[in-house]
């Protein structure tokens, strides 16, 4: 059969005479044949609206049941109730808030049957075969039956989040706790090395305390006058003395050694006058 032109929204009886003209041309009478070529003949949007009939079309009276209703549709009272239905969006609104909106819209010149295509292209498609399984619902039940899963999944959904934001709670505790653990150790490691080190220090200038003279001619000093020269002096010189080869300011040793030389050279030279 010869293909027909887009359908004719403003006028739908004049394509389904052409329609008609084609199919009697061809000589084709069987109603299944008649129906499936109107079908092949209209654009996605208008489907749309005939998809409960596509999906199951009826048993018998195929063509004449898809013609009717594309008439109903796009007479020129309810073509642009249709439309206006068309645009409809649910958006945040209950299931049966916005089906009762489609119905206000609708005014009783609307089949239910497309008031249910449209409502169900507007819900989640989870939920919308759920809805499809009861085919004998009407309009009203199921707007109610899609208010009751979508405030059950909101439920659901708020115990897992509320779940969720105990479980990263109970985590950041834990780890706070463990954190404080760690740092109050590491704190009492470093006093108690603190503690060594000090220790270890005080025995260190003890003994360098405790050790002779060298040099007879140097005066012995008081020992809190040698702790506190040794605590001027460098790590090096501190350790090793004249032996040290390397020196790390702040360091006295120098000075000390200038004044041990000039106290030498005065013992010396007191000697030297005394003598007969």
């Amino acid at each position: 059969m010869a293909p027909l032109g887009p359908f004719h929204k403003d006028n739908a009886k004049i394509w389904f005479i052409q329609a008609e003209a084609c199919m009697n041309v061809a000589n084709v009478t069987n109603d299944t044949i008649k129906f499936y070529y109107i079908i092949s003949q209209l654009d996605a949007d208008i489907l749309f609206l005939v998809k409960d009939i596509v999906d199951a079309p009826p048993a018998t009276d195929k063509y004449p049941t898809i013609k009717n209703r594309l008439l109903q549709l796009f007479s020129q009272d309810i073509e642009p109730k249709v439309l206006r239905l068309l645009k409809c969006r649910r958006g945040n609104e209950k299931p049966s808030h916005f089906l009762h909106r489609l119905k206000s819209l609708a005014r009783k010149k609307i089949p239910d049957i497309i008031l249910k295509v449209i409502f169900l292209e507007q819900v989640p498609e989870a939920l919308r075969y759920i809805l499809l399984v009861d085919k004998n619902a009407d309009l009203a039940e199921l707007g109610s039956i899609a208010d009751e899963i979508i405030s059950f999944e909101l439920s659901i959904n708020k115990a897992i989040y509320t779940r969720d934001v105990a479980i990263k709670e109970y985590h950041m505790t834990a780890i706070c706790q463990t954190l404080s653990y760690q740092i109050t150790q590491l704190a009492s490691k470093l006093a108690q090395l603190k503690l060594e080190y000090t220790q270890q220090l005080s025995e260190r200038q003890r003994k360098h305390r405790l050790k002779p003279q060298r040099n007879k001619h140097v005066p012995a000093q008081p020992d809190s006058e040698s702790t506190e020269q040794n605590s001027e002096l460098c790590y090096y010189h501190r350790r090793y003395g004249e032996q040290a080869h390397r020196c790390a300011i702040p360091c006295t040793w120098l000075l000390i050694k200038q004044l041990t030389n000039v106290t030498v050279a005065n013992a010396s030279t007191e000697n030297e006058i005394h003598d007969p």
